[in-house]
């Protein structure tokens, strides 16, 4: 039996099962040369006129369907400077943007990135990180080094930097964990001297402070 060739079906583009499941715009040994400033190789524009359900302008699905040697990975984003090359605007491995604009409306919650993970009671989890953050930085920053720089930049208040939602039937042991002493943590004796300000949270409800000592 042959095999059949790419389909295109009522805007519909079939890769028939039993061919070849690769498709190469380029490889990283061989990439396209760009050919006009501000150029997208792939473009997803999605006018959501549909009454309901969910729309979206790209899925990456894997399932592992074996038991399996090697790292699945759903989406996988790059950024290379190479060797020598001078880049003058922001370098980003991934820039996702959303947007509200004049008397739009979200009436449910508006996030520019949301991550959520399931397991099964059953399943079996050596580690489990939401959020992985691994830095090799070899070379001091000129201006400044930070893991998260976050801010607000209009006029609104902001209620608060993090909300950490423990469900009722989950408990957790400790907000922060510092395996070893550094200069910006310490637990020396004796005490600080006295309080000079307060950084505000709120426990359970109730609003309370953590004293910042001179």
């Amino acid at each position: 039996m042959s095999v059949r060739g790419i389909e295109i079906h009522n805007g519909e583009v079939v890769f028939p099962e039993g061919m070849p499941q690769t498709l190469h715009i380029g490889t990283e040994t061989t990439p396209l040369t760009q050919g006009e400033a501000g150029q997208i190789v792939i473009s997803a524009v999605i006018n959501a006129i549909a009454l309901g359900g969910d729309v979206e302008a790209g899925a990456f699905i894997v399932n592992a369907t074996i038991s399996m040697t090697g790292s699945p990975r759903a989406l996988y984003a790059k950024m290379d400077i190479e060797a020598g090359v001078v880049v003058t605007g922001y370098t980003r491995g991934a820039f996702i943007e959303t947007n509200i604009n004049a008397l739009g409306e979200s009436t449910s919650y508006w996030s520019v990135l949301k991550l959520d993970m399931w397991a099964d009671a059953t399943a079996i989890v050596n580690q489990l990180s939401a959020i992985y953050l691994s830095n090799y930085v070899q070379v001091q920053p000129i201006y400044r080094y930070t893991f998260l720089d976050v801010r607000e930049n209009a006029a609104v208040t902001v209620d608060c930097f993090a909300y950490v939602g423990i469900g009722a039937a989950a408990d957790i042991t400790n907000l922060f964990v510092l395996p070893s002493l550094k200069t910006a943590w310490s637990h020396a004796t004796p005490p600080p001297g006295a309080v000079v300000g307060r950084i505000a949270v709120e426990v359970g409800g109730v609003q309370r402070y953590i004293g910042l000592y001179n």
